[in-house]
């Protein structure tokens, strides 16, 4: 049973990631290769842009680090999630005026949401879920 809820996690972490990862760099990096769209149309946009998905990249890293430790029911140190939540949240500032990104990140931040609660609380299941 146990290796059942720990293979059920990982798939729920991988899939929320990859979902969320590939659609939003398919509507941020695609305009940005054919240079149209807010946040290209000035030099600062595209600095906050280029600054978005390089701070980002860590946000992700972190993401999957937390969901696999919560999959193996590991609590990570709690730097680490709050780490998380603010170079996530500078990395989701400059698309907040667009509405298709905030849309495909929709999955991974509820998922973060809980990971983060996880990881910061000391209860044992804590994941803001019904637990029966």
């Amino acid at each position: 049973m146990k290796r059942k809820i720990t293979t059920l996690r990982l798939l729920n972490v991988f899939l929320t990631v990859l979902f969320s990862l590939s659609l939003t760099a398919v509507f941020t990096i695609t305009p940005a290769a054919f240079g149209f769209g807010w946040p290209y149309s000035s030099n600062i946009g595209s600095i906050l842009a280029v600054f978005s998905w390089t701070v980002g990249l860590g946000a992700w890293v972190i993401l999957v680090a937390m969901g696999i430790a919560w999959a193996y029911e590991k609590r990570l140190h709690k730097a680490i999630p709050i780490t998380g939540t603010i170079i996530g949240s500078l990395s989701i500032l400059p698309w907040i005026p667009t509405i298709i990104p905030m849309l495909t990140l929709s999955p991974a931040l509820v998922l973060a949401v809980r990971l983060v609660r996880y990881h910061l609380n000391q209860k044992q299941s804590d994941t803001g879920c019904v637990s029966g």
